[in-house]
């Protein structure tokens, strides 16, 4: 995929933002947003999963809060995995905020007969016709069918003509190939959480982790350089113990780098709360204290809302928060003094 390059007044008008929804007891939707604010508007936007229904569109309102429409699309569309928690509504979101420029990513594994396994078939049928209706394309990925190498989505330079470009993309880390191939194909089993993609976001000199709902066994496959250096950490699986193993990895490339960015770190998870599931765990969540300054989470003990959504919004040439609101539920888990 080619290059993107797009010429603005200055570098230090562009931001980068990223709101975090999370409902009570499940339900899970993220937008992340590359905005200029000399011209007020969306240079690039990206839909990460998806959970609407009655009384429970905030996302949507998100939306149309930066005009985001039919003529002015999503960009990329990341299904990360079937589970309902993370794609009830995402054919309604197709159906009204894309076109035939927006690229939609699902995980290779994703087909009719693993979603019958996985009691997804009516949600994929769903996306299915809503894709086909207005003639979109889906593209399925893994860690080893990379449209270049490193993989990118959305390649893009930003440039005043006077600072360097400051460069954007989306690096698909997992799922991994081999073991969609070996659980499915060869064992025949499927559990939709081992089909997750996580991928991390690079702007400038800043890079920001979005676990879905990745596991251990994939975690831990994942090439560690490419976890280097976060500036913000989306908590895989809601801080459930079978994803767990990311902390120590980030501990480990802290301890090898000079340079110690804990102090500028922020993470963010959502809750899972059905039958004997009750995410996150606070041991998980404590994991993170040495690597973070900040874990934030969409649920709180009171739930008056039962939704949260945390909005954080980055000054990419400053390298720095320049605004962070917690919405509804959401509240701070634990921060350094």
């Amino acid at each position: 995929m080619n290059e993107e390059y797009i010429a603005i007044e200055s570098n230090f008008d562009i931001q980068l933002r990223i709101y975090v929804l999370g409902y009570y007891p499940q339900g899970e939707c993220i937008l992340i947003i590359v905005f200029n604010v000399s011209n007020n508007k969306v240079v690039k936007s990206i839909v990460v999963d998806c959970y609407l229904e009655k009384h429970r569109e905030h996302f949507i309102e998100i939306l149309e809060e930066y005009k985001i429409s039919k003529s002015n699309p999503i960009d990329l569309i990341i299904w990360t995995h079937p589970d309902n928690d993370h794609s009830k509504g995402l054919e309604k979101i197709i159906s009204k905020y894309a076109n035939t420029k927006t690229i939609i990513v699902t995980p290779d594994g994703m087909n009719i007969w693993t979603m019958i396994r996985a009691n997804t078939f009516t949600t994929y049928l769903m996306v299915l016709y809503y894709v086909r209706k207005n003639r979109l394309l889906i593209e399925h990925v893994n860690n080893s069918n990379h449209r270049k190498s490193p993989d990118e989505y959305l390649p893009l330079y930003i440039s005043d003509g006077v600072l360097d470009d400051l460069h954007f993309s989306v690096e698909i880390l997992t799922p991994h190939a081999d073991s969609i191939i070996k659980k499915t194909e060869i064992n025949k089993t499927f559990k939709n959480n081992d089909i997750s993609i996580s991928f991390v976001v690079h702007f400038g000199m800043m890079n920001f982790y979005f676990g879905g709902d990745v596991e251990n066994d994939a975690i831990n496959k994942i090439d560690k350089y490419r976890l280097a250096n976060l500036s913000y950490i989306k908590i895989p699986h809601h801080g459930s113990n079978t994803s767990n193993k990311l902390p120590a990895i980030i501990e480990e490339l802290k301890s090898e780098s000079e340079d110690d960015n804990s102090m500028n770190v922020t993470s963010v998870v959502t809750g899972y709360n059905i039958g004997k599931s009750a995410l996150p765990k606070e041991d998980v969540l404590s994991m993170y204290d040495n690597i973070c300054n900040v874990i934030v989470k969409t649920d709180s003990i009171t739930r008056q809302y039962h939704y949260g959504i945390h909005a954080i919004c980055y000054d990419i040439m400053a390298g720095a928060i320049s605004s962070s609101k917690y919405i509804g539920d959401t509240n701070i888990w634990n921060k350094r003094v």
